[in-house]
């Protein structure tokens, strides 16, 4: 079970620090638009016809998918507009994104007790 534990936190440490990789290309060099997101619907596609057995060509997928999205539009612009307003609002605004982050760590460990993979 602790393998199981391990690849979920190592699945989603990757995704998160791909779609801030994506982020920030877009942030820097403003990467995006509508070559990003047909990219990340096309790589979301080849993740699910990709059979289980191909774990590396799945993660792969998994992860130009969380880079495209982190580059297209939306979260760009979105990162954007947090670095130009007052910092004290940002704390506001990402208030709720943090306690969710919270929950999911305090639950977690309950969860994997229990056996039931999280992914």
């Amino acid at each position: 079970m602790n393998g199981i534990k391990d690849r979920e936190y190592t699945i989603i440490r990757s995704i998160s620090l791909s779609a801030t990789v994506g982020s920030l290309l877009h942030l820097i060099w403003e990467v995006g638009g509508l070559f990003t997101i047909l990219t990340c619907a096309a790589s979301i596609l080849c993740f699910l016809l990709t059979p289980p057995q191909g774990v590396k060509k799945r993660m792969l997928f998994l992860m130009t998918s969380a880079c495209s999205f982190g580059a297209s539009v939306n979260v760009g612009l979105f990162t954007t507009y947090l670095l130009g307003v007052d910092q004290g609002s940002v704390c506001n605004y990402l208030a709720s994104l943090t306690m969710i982050f919270g929950c999911f760590s305090l639950v977690s460990p309950v969860n994997i007790a229990k056996e039931h993979p999280l992914l």
